[in-house]
């Protein structure tokens, strides 16, 4: 202790920078599916996003800039992997876009992604309901792919036994009328009809409550089980990398967004009242389930929030409301939130791309970089002395990855089709 002392009077900068290097973090990357500051911005103004408003103040935000295709599959899998969708394998919505019989999977994927990284350097990760990580890699830790909640489906959850006899996803199996009503009730007073959905599609009344059913319901509950499976699982262990994404942004604003800008759009003046604030409420909701992740980080946890692409309205003609079915789009600007340890305060809007975020996992982490990434790690917002002690590493590659290529049921299920149907991705 006296030599320590001794060296810490002459040495100070060095002792602390050394202190800073060695230090383990813990790093949280919470997706949020299309979130963008068009909406989020005036949200945190008025106090109704408390907890990204937290994030913003204690650390650094901005645009996060995503790749053309704007497709979720491709986006999500190039951060978790640093590439570029050519090397990672993942370029479509379907394994074959011209017969969209298959949605692709994590077997389509030439190259390894985070939790696979980390899993190779002795990490535990658990990764919660991240695009396309089905079916389920064998990593140390956990993970419960997007496909978890589908019955459907094998092969998504590892441990294989991880979810055995857990209560709370029951939240998933609510699907009768009144579980609709009740949840949906947080975000508009429609009175949904559970019997429309027994009419042609083509009809006005199945069009509203399917709108309803599969964009709003179907994306609360999957964001509420997958968050309470989080939680869960949060209590029972520590994990080095811990990985979640939240799709019902994404969903919400590509059927409701019609009703935040109705002057644009051709749709029902009776309906505008309803879903004018579907959008918004959800984005609150969204900060709630964020707010609920943090409670579970610690002064050793560096948070990343990202998005993998932007929001807005179409820009088209639209003649008829089955056209609006899918009103608002995609665009290039995403959005991102770092925050924590080792993360400083930042004023103002910056800029990074989505190729960053794995890079800077990595290095967070003190794992090495490869030489195919495109990004780099965000240290330019990191605390000096952190940087200076810890370098940034680089390898060639983690090598080959391996799927789980198994015959899993791969076809799309009903309702899967009917949500890329009301997406827009199917006809």
């Amino acid at each position: 202790m006296v030599l320590w002392l001794a060296l810490a009077m002459v040495f100070p900068g060095r002792l602390l920078a050394a202190e800073a290097g060695s230090k383990k973090i813990k790093v949280f990357l919470v997706g949020v599916d299309g979130g963008t500051w068009g909406i989020l911005n005036g949200l945190v103004e008025a106090g109704a996003a408390p907890n990204f408003r937290r994030l913003m103040e204690a650390g650094t935000y901005g645009v996060l800039k995503s790749t053309e295709p704007i497709y979720s599959p491709v986006l999500w899998t190039s951060i978790a992997t640093g590439l570029a969708p050519e090397k990672h394998g993942i370029t479509h919505f379907f394994k074959d876009p011209a017969h969209p019989v298959r949605q692709v999977n994590s077997s389509d994927r030439k190259a390894k992604a985070l939790w696979n990284m980390a899993s190779d350097r002795g990490y535990d990760s658990g990764v919660i309901g991240y695009d396309t990580s089905w079916p389920v890699d064998e990593i140390r830790g956990a993970m419960v792919t997007e496909q978890a909640l589908n019955p459907d489906r094998v092969f998504a959850v590892h441990p294989p036994a991880l979810l055995d006899g857990y209560g709370p996803l029951a939240v998933w199996k609510m699907n009768r009328p009144e579980d609709i009503a009740a949840a949906v009730a947080r975000f508009t007073d429609y009175p949904f009809d559970a019997a429309a959905l027994s009419l042609s599609t083509e009809t006005a009344a199945y069009q509203v409550n399917g709108l309803v059913k599969y964009r709003l319901f179907d994306a609360y509950r999957r964001d509420e089980s997958l968050a309470r499976i989080a939680e869960h699982l949060l209590r029972e262990k520590d994990f080095d990398l811990f990985m979640i994404t939240f799709r019902g942004v994404d969903f919400t604003s590509h059927g409701f967004w019609k009703f935040r800008e109705p002057d644009k759009y051709p749709v029902p003046p009776e309906q505008v009242a309803y879903f004018r604030d579907v959008v918004d409420r959800y984005y609150r909701y969204a900060d709630e389930l964020l707010g609920r992740m943090l409670a579970r980080t610690d002064e050793r946890t560096a948070v990343l929030v990202v998005s993998d692409h932007g929001f807005q309205g179409r820009e088209t003609d639209i003649i008829n409301y089955r056209d609006v079915s899918s009103s608002g789009r995609h665009n290039l600007e995403g959005l991102f939130l770092l925050s924590g340890a080792p993360f400083r305060r930042t004023e103002g809007f910056q800029e990074a791309s989505l190729y960053d975020v794995a890079p800077t996992v990595l290095y967070l982490m003190g794992l090495p970089l490869t030489d195919e990434m495109i990004g780099k790690p965000l240290v330019q917002w990191m605390d000096e002395d952190f940087v200076k002690a810890r370098r940034i590493k680089k390898i060639g590659s983690y090598g080959p990855y391996r799927a789980m290529r198994r015959k899993a049921g791969s076809d799309m299920t009903r309702e899967e089709v009917e949500l890329m149907k009301q997406l827009g991705y199917l006809q």
